[in-house]
This record gives C-alpha cells, sequence and structure tokens, in this order.
C-alpha cells in the first residue's frame, strides 16, 4: 500500500502543480483581459473625442464659409459703392469744371460793353418772366 499511496500523494502533487501552473495562467490571461479592457476603454474615449471634434470641426467650417459668403457680399457691396464714388467723383469734377468754365464766361461777358448789356437784359427778361 505504501506504493500506491506515493503514487498517490504524487498524483495529488502533480495535480496540486498543474492547477497551481493552472491558476497562473488564468490570472495572467485575466491581468492582460483587464490591459486590453483598460486599452478599449481608452481608445472608446479618444473615439468619443475624435468625434466630438469633428462635429466642432465642422461646426467651425460651417461658420468660416457663412463668414467667406458674407465678406464676399461686403466686398461686392464695397466694390458698388466704389464705382458709384468714382462715378460721382467724375460728375463732381465735370460739374466744377462746367462752373468755373460758366465763370469764365460770366466775367468775360461783364467785362466787356456789349457783354455787360445782354446780361442786363437776360436779368431783366427773368424778372418780367418772373413777376
Amino acid at each position: 500500500m505504501d506504493l500506491t499511496d506515493r503514487e498517490t500523494q504524487q498524483i495529488r502533487q502533480g495535480i496540486s502543480r498543474a492547477a497551481l501552473a493552472h491558476d497562473a495562467q488564468i490570472a495572467t490571461l485575466q491581468a492582460e483581459l483587464r490591459a486590453a479592457y483598460q486599452k478599449e476603454i481608452g481608445m472608446a474615449s479618444v473615439v468619443a473625442e475624435r468625434r466630438q471634434f469633428s462635429q466642432e470641426l465642422y461646426s467651425a467650417r460651417l461658420k468660416l464659409d457663412m463668414y467667406r459668403e458674407k465678406l464676399a457680399a461686403a466686398e461686392a457691396d464695397l466694390a458698388k459703392a466704389r464705382s458709384s464714388a468714382l462715378r460721382q467723383e467724375a460728375k463732381l469734377q465735370e460739374l466744377t469744371h462746367a462752373l468755373a468754365d460758366a465763370q469764365s464766361k460770366f466775367l468775360a461777358l461783364s467785362e466787356s460793353v456789349l457783354g455787360a448789356l445782354q446780361l442786363r437784359y437776360w436779368r431783366l427778361r427773368r424778372r418780367q418772366g418772373n413777376g
């Protein structure tokens, strides 16, 4: 019986060693599983942050496009205003030139005897036409 007890004892020790080795493997696998789970949680938060960033970026791009459209409209309005101002400036220069021409003609008329008589005649006609 000694032999059988010894064999049984060896079998039990072998089973115990195998169970301890199996427990160690289970502990290692559990640690790896926990690490992978933590990594997945980290990746999920990175994905969520990236998704939020993408949404914020999309919103910012929409705003940028809106502001670009407003800028283009404002630049078009400014170009129209400049064009109008240039036309008005040209008209003002034309009128200023016409006034200077009229003043020089009036001066020339008023300095001559015949011109002075002509001016008196026009003023008299104007008064008679208004009165």
